[in-house]
């Protein structure tokens, strides 16, 4: 995985395009496209999930009117993922979309 991003005020910051591949990040683990619009991110295991607030938003290059929303799985495989869905009108589509954990 690239973790390459300066962000000293993030624990956590991605940058993850549509195909979910990651193009950037810090303390990112993994990320996956398990369906359309539905996006797996796992973080450093120095991050617990439980004890953190997440931000996602759709990239400038993803299309207008398309939106981000995260959060903890349901049912969490471990305390150090995220999930992020994206689409427009209810409907899933694939978007890229920065994603992080102040």
């Amino acid at each position: 995985m690239s973790n390459n991003v300066t962000a000293p005020y993030a624990r956590a910051a991605a940058h993850i395009n549509a195909g979910g591949n990651l193009v950037r990040g810090k303390n990112i683990t993994s990320v996956s496209r398990p369906e359309t619009g539905k996006y797996i991110i796992t973080v450093a295991t120095t991050i617990k999930a439980s004890e953190s607030v997440v931000l996602a938003s759709i990239d400038r290059s993803g299309a207008w009117g398309t939106e981000a929303l995260a959060g903890i799985p349901g049912n969490p495989p471990d305390d150090h993922t995220f999930i992020v869905w994206t689409g427009k009108d209810g409907g899933a589509s694939n978007q890229p979309f920065h994603f992080m954990v102040p």
